[in-house]
């Protein structure tokens, strides 16, 4: 091999001392070296020691496995031009100078309390990496980060590494300590406000070390399977993480859609509640219940008799919990006709093919919304210069919300049939003897967005407009400022949706005015909260 075939990764110098001193024998070439690694333990011994029996001395190492987790940055001095030769044909052998294709972000790193860092002292000669690294193969431990600069400090390394658990840590120090090693822990576990910054773990073992601390066990396994089975959910992570970081760390990307995530999977099952406001009497053959899910938009009934219709559904995670609380209330699901949504995000039509497919309902959208589905993408249709974040994160949620959007949808007409204030009716939903407007909207929120208006009654079903944030918990109101966080704006165009905001308030205050002269009142049903009357918009 010859200086012109050295592969790419390689830079050879020959060494020299700036003060004019003798260097020593091993000394008289210098390598710098990227070589790639797979993230497994014994790795680095494996590398560490082909460099020793070389004779190389690895004078600065650098590894950073959430930068990279397969790239070490390292320099080597060498003795002479046989022994460089030697050392690049054996790591060429070993395929430690090609790039490992990407794998899926495992995770390795699931018990805050195995990570160790330590800064230890080794001899400076060649192979003393090499043998340190054979301790640490040999406890099973796996480096996650580690910094040598024989420059700074020729006989410090600072290392971190993750073991299976936190029981081993212990020892792995014994071992170290009966080889004689001095050392000095750095800290060995991370606390919760530690582990987002815990130097070395990957984006989605931050994700998951610091969901473990708020949710039971059993949640922690259902979400580990999910982001180790999935890479493509694990690319998502990573590729939003990258995405929203031209305005927001990292870290704060994965913390806001752990609290998202955590608190909707930690509400199912045993933990699953629903809270029903008063039952209202829409007319002389229907009448309405609201039901409020522990997270995501609010479900509307209509019922009379032995028939139902709902307007919005929320997340699919919640079907089964859902569909059981409807039996042990008096609601036979198989009863329900038709499910209408106002528009397509998990939280308003999450469970509406479940529904479907179980009961064979009719499920009703926009057509835009069909699009919105298709293409992943939740303002799909709008010239938002969100939109690539848009569909990064409706992805994401869909994933971890269990979307099931329907297979058979039917859509609502979209030729304007009339006006409600300064908005277009495009169709009407009859249901016994009530006629329920569907309102279209002006893509504020989501190209696709409907409302559903009961003129006569006085009842706007506004969903993510006009909420009653009085009436949401802290955590209620936290949940619906993540997406916010996240993409700067939840809102396809927010100048518009100032806009449909105002016309919606006018419109069910204008109908409020109206049914005064009748000692009656309007009411505004949101997708996220308690319905309220309308007159408290004009406070």
């Amino acid at each position: 091999m010859t200086e012109d075939s050295f592969p790419k990764p390689v830079e050879v110098y020959r060494a020299h001392n700036l003060e004019g001193q003798p260097l020593p024998s091993w000394k008289q070439y210098l390598v710098k070296l990227r070589i790639y690694l797979d993230d497994r333990p014994g790795m680095l011994s494996c590398a560490a020691k082909l460099i020793g029996r070389c004779g190389g001395n690895i004078t600065l190492f650098d590894y950073n496995r959430s930068e990279d987790p397969n790239m070490v940055l390292m320099d080597v001095a060498l003795r002479d031009p046989a022994a460089l030769q030697s050392l690049l044909e054996a790591l060429e052998q070993e395929g430690f100078l090609r790039p490992v294709a990407a794998t899926t972000e495992d995770l390795q790193v699931t018990d805050t309390g195995a990570v160790l860092n330590l800064v230890v002292r080794l001899q400076h000669r060649p192979g003393a990496l090499g043998d340190f690294a054979d301790i640490l193969k040999q406890e099973g431990a796996n480096v996650i980060y580690m910094r040598y600069n024989e420059a700074r400090n020729p006989e410090s390394a600072d290392i971190a590494v993750a073991l299976s658990k936190s029981s081993l840590v212990d020892d792995l120090l014994a071992d170290i300590n009966e080889h004689h090693y001095h050392y000095r822990v750095v800290f060995r576990g991370v606390d919760e406000e530690r582990v987002q910054n815990a130097i070395g773990l990957k984006l989605t073992e931050r994700f998951f070390l610091r969901l473990k601390r708020l949710m039971p066990h059993s949640d922690v396994d259902q979400l580990k399977q999910l982001v180790q089975s999935s890479k493509e959910i694990s690319d998502q992570l990573l590729e939003f993480a990258h995405e929203s970081n031209k305005d927001l760390e990292a870290g704060e990307i994965f913390t806001q859609i752990l609290l998202f995530a955590s608190r909707s999977l930690g509400r199912t099952g045993e933990k699953f509640t629903c809270r029903e406001q008063a039952p209202i009497q829409v007319s002389n053959q229907v009448h309405l219940r609201t039901f409020i899910l522990p997270t995501g938009g609010n479900i509307y009934l209509l019922s009379a008799d032995s028939e139902s219709i709902m307007l919005d559904c929320g997340y699919g995670l919640y079907y089964n919990d859902f569909r059981r609380y409807l039996e042990e209330h008096g609601v036979r699901p198989e009863q329900i006709t038709a499910i209408y949504l106002s528009h397509p995000d998990a939280d308003h039509a999450g469970m509406s093919g479940f529904f479907q497919d179980d009961y064979g309902m009719r499920v009703v959208l926009h057509s835009k919304g069909l699009s919105a589905i298709n293409n992943d993408n939740r303002a799909w249709g709008s010239d938002s210069p969100l939109l690539r974040l848009n569909g990064l994160f409706t992805r994401l949620v869909n994933a971890f919300t269990r979307f099931c959007p329907p297979k058979r949808p039917e859509f609502y007409k979209e030729q304007p049939i009339g006006k409600q204030g300064e908005l277009n009716v495009i169709d009407r939903i009859q249901f016994r003897d009530v006629t329920i407007d569907v309102v279209e909207g002006l893509g504020g929120h989501v190209p696709s967005q409907v409302y559903f208006l009961i003129p006569d009654q006085g009842m706007l079903f506004s969903s993510d407009y006009l909420l009653n944030l009085d009436s949401l918990s802290t955590e209620d109101r936290e949940l619906l400022t993540i997406p916010r966080f996240l993409m700067t704006s939840t809102n396809a165009d927010s100048d518009t949706f100032r806009t449909e905001m105002k016309a919606l308030e006018q419109l069910i205050l204008g109908i409020d005015e109206q049914l005064k002269a009748q000692k009656r009142f309007a009411r505004v049903f949101p997708g996220h909260g308690d319905y309220y009357r309308a007159y408290l918009l004009s406070r």
